[in-house]
């Protein structure tokens, strides 16, 4: 991922961003918990690139409700797996031909697992 891409992207967050993704979401969301989540991420975006994320998300469950951290937690799951996905797929393409990675010696054994479970999610073979 490029950081400073991410970085420009985060310096101009709004809150009525977080308002917005959150409707088109279909989370229902407090005005106070906009601003918490909105200062959560202004201050640890980049902890949570490097995948430092569970005291962060710990601390923010104690500040928002249950039911907006849920689905927060969710988003998170599935966002940082679209973004293995990507990663992963960048780091196979003209490396792996389809159907051959099990043969290859470019990847360890955690690789290959994620591979397995991207694939049984979208149900390739």
């Amino acid at each position: 991922m490029n950081i400073l891409l991410i970085s420009k992207y985060i310096n101009k967050l709004t809150k009525d961003d977080i308002k917005t993704f959150a409707y088109n979401k279909g989370i229902p969301i407090e005005e106070y918990e906009i601003d918490i989540i909105y200062s959560y991420i202004k201050k640890y975006y980049k902890e949570f690139l490097q995948g430092n994320d569970t005291l962060i998300l710990n601390n923010l469950k104690k500040e928002i409700s249950e039911n907006t951290y849920n689905h927060i937690i969710n988003l998170y799951k599935e966002y940082n797996l679209t973004v293995d996905t990507i990663e992963l797929t960048q780091k196979l393409e003209g490396i792996i031909p389809t159907g051959e990675y099990e043969k290859s010696e470019f990847y360890d054994f955690d690789s290959m697992l994620k591979i397995e479970k991207i694939c049984e999610m979208y149900n390739i073979k």
